[in-house]
């Protein structure tokens, strides 16, 4: 089974931007600006073969989220992040399948107060 891919779009090109993923939280990280929208496609082709996409509960935490989804693609849009926020988006599948996907939001005021910068990156 291939790797999971979770793109965000940043002026209309697909990027993985300052993204990571945590093992021991089981979620996906993306740094953000300060009030900027996200689009994360969460693309499931590979994970459900002929099965469709039945519905998306989402679960937010310090932004706002809503989601569209066909039968194998879910987009979320994520917006008025804090400085940090979370979503969960429970995807359940025609089969009875069901998985979550875990995502976080950073903007670089919660990783470094006072600062422009996105921070993650070490020289």
């Amino acid at each position: 089974m291939p790797d999971n891919y979770i793109g965000v779009r940043e002026n209309n090109r697909r990027v993985i931007r300052a993204g990571s993923f945590d093992v021991v939280n089981g979620r996906s990280e993306f740094q953000v600006s300060e009030d900027e929208v996200a689009k994360a496609v969460i693309d499931l082709a590979n994970w459900i073969g002929t099965a469709t996409i039945s519905s998306v509960a989402l679960t937010n935490s310090g932004l706002t989220a809503s989601e569209s989804h066909t039968t194998t693609v879910v987009t979320l849009t994520i917006s008025d992040i804090a400085t940090s926020g979370t979503c969960d988006a429970l995807i359940t599948i025609s089969d009875g399948r069901i998985r979550k996907e875990r995502l976080s939001f950073t903007t670089p005021q919660a990783a470094y107060p006072g600062s422009t910068d996105y921070g993650w990156v070490r020289y």
